[in-house]
């Protein structure tokens, strides 16, 4: 079976969409001649090294040619190109979504005037909110936001299969032939610290620092916890466009000793830093699909601090805490809890790595990739 692979985005740049990408080709690899076609430049980045061939910013031309000799398109996002392509070919496309871009302009899910979780205006036709939500890019921007909506869902309609990472987006796709697929994380046992006492207590967070992410609702959070007498620091790892307004944020909430920004940081050290941690916290505001970090930090036996109701919530199940987005004195309330109850953290990171065992192993999503292709080609996949 020839399989060839879109994703707009892949390595060496870093990310969550990158790095399933990057495990699921290799999975696929063993099984199946495999292309993965992206528009992202090599950089420095090998290559050679990888077990199946990456083209890398392909002319219209070739990217035709490569998809006449696919047998199956695996489109990790739904890009209208390939998609395209894939329905006048006639081929057997699956596109897998790892955002809302085919349910919100902005692909976030997320409502920008407010700076909140968008109720999901452009599926319930509230159109005029979606041309608001993205005008602080420009009014022409934001139409064309719009419009490759309409264009993007049209197309995705016309895939044989979608797959979702989660129920709850299968749900908000609201689109024929949608199957579940938890994204896979690497296991190894090297990597797995369950949560101790470290003096004083610290939570961590892991992210790009962009508004959706919500991290100033957790500096918001421990701040309240700080001011009720006990005393918790704050490790921020990552960087992005809201650093300077967050660090800016800390001081004015008195925190400033109290949060160490720390920027990227290689998973070495990234693993020092969370190690004997009292949890991990994904305060997310919108924008979350899976929630990459939350089942990676489960798989390391970390005590997780999340998002309710939505994607974050379905991932931790019942191993970690949840918090309305937004919510700072809840976020503040499950941070007391942690430090009140001893022994909490160490049995929900417990618990978290068994759930992430059973359900987000990679052989598990390579497994169910491959199950979704036999039925898309009809059972022929096999005989490849």
């Amino acid at each position: 079976m020839n399989i060839l692979v879109y994703a707009h985005e892949f390595l060496p740049s870093v990310g969550g969409v990158e790095n399933v990408v990057a495990e699921l080709a290799a999975g696929l690899a063993g099984r199946a001649k495999v292309t993965v076609v992206t528009q992202r430049q090599r950089g420095d980045f090998n290559d050679s090294g990888l077990p199946y061939v990456v083209v890398r910013e392909p002319g219209l031309v070739r990217l035709w040619k490569l998809v006449v000799m696919a047998d199956l398109m695996h489109i990790a996002g739904p890009a209208v190109m390939p998609m395209a392509m894939g329905w006048i070919l006639g081929k057997k496309v699956v596109v897998e979504h790892h955002g809302f871009q085919a349910i919100c302009p902005n692909g976030q899910l997320f409502y920008e005037p407010s700076q909140t979780p968008c109720p999901g205006h452009f599926m319930a036709g509230h159109h005029l909110e979606c041309l608001r939500c993205n005008k602080r890019s420009g009014t022409v921007f934001s139409a064309k936001l719009w419009l490759f909506t309409f264009l993007r869902r049209w197309l995705a309609k016309r895939a044989s299969l979608h797959i979702a990472p989660t129920q709850w987006l299968a749900d908000l796709l609201k689109i024929d032939r949608v199957r579940t697929i938890f994204h896979g994380v690497p296991e190894r046992e090297a990597d797995c610290v369950l949560p101790c006492s470290t003096d004083p207590p610290h939570v961590v967070f892991l992210g790009r620092l962009v508004t959706t992410k919500g991290v100033g609702t957790l500096l918001e959070a421990a701040a309240g916890v700080r001011q009720s007498g006990r005393d918790l620091r704050v490790e921020v790892i990552g960087d992005g466009p809201e650093r300077k307004g967050l660090e800016a944020r800390a001081k004015e909430l008195g925190m400033a000793e109290a949060v160490n920004f720390r920027g990227r940081l290689a998973e070495e050290q990234v693993n020092r830093v969370c190690a004997g941690a009292l949890c991990v916290a994904v305060p997310s505001l919108g924008g979350e699909v899976f929630g990459l970090v939350a089942a990676e930090q489960m798989m390391k036996g970390r005590a997780m601090v999340v998002t309710g109701g939505e994607a974050l919530a379905e991932v931790v199940g019942e191993t970690g805490l949840v918090f309305p987005a937004g919510d700072a004195g809840a976020l503040r309330q499950r941070l007391e809890q942690l430090l009140d109850e001893r022994g909490l953290a160490v049995r929900l990171g417990t618990l978290g790595r068994r759930r992430a065992i059973d359900f987000f192993s990679v052989q598990r999503m390579i497994d169910g990739h491959f199950a979704a292709y036999d039925d898309v080609l009809g059972g022929g996949s096999s005989h490849c």
